[in-house]
């Protein structure tokens, strides 16, 4: 008795444990089925960056990232012209963001969907919007 009620814990434990890995693998997905483009800016309009900035570059006005399909990401941060390029994950409501600034720095962002076309970065509280 003592020995089948042992075997029927462990099939339980077992059936448990697989089912808890496959509902979170079924959770996880790599990559976004279409391409998508966020953009967060610094001001209210172009107009108003040129102003305050003082230059006619655009890229001044906002920060861009674009994510493809194959789980590719690219990224304009800090003001900058130069793009950074990672990968993502996706994971639940959350899109997980790995950059490779240079050889050795590497810089992680977390964002969380608010909706179809917004999305919160984690690390800043900023609001980045789909065009």
């Amino acid at each position: 008795m003592k020995k089948a009620l042992g075997w029927m814990v462990i099939s339980l434990l077992y059936c448990i444990t697989t089912l808890s890995c496959r509902y979170k693998a079924d959770k996880v997905n790599p990559h976004f089925e279409s391409a998508r483009q966020y953009r967060y800016k610094f001001f209210s309009s172009e107009e108003e960056c040129r102003r305050i900035t003082g230059q006619n570059n655009t890229r001044a006005c906002s920060e861009t990232i674009y994510f493809d399909t194959k789980g590719k990401v690219s990224a304009l941060l800090g003001r900058s012209d130069l793009i950074i390029a990672g990968k993502y994950q996706i994971e639940e409501d959350n899109i997980i963001v790995t950059l490779q600034d240079g050889p050795i720095k590497t810089l992680k962002i977390t964002f969380e969907t608010v909706s179809s076309t917004e999305l919160l970065r984690g690390d800043n509280s900023t609001i980045w919007t789909a065009y």
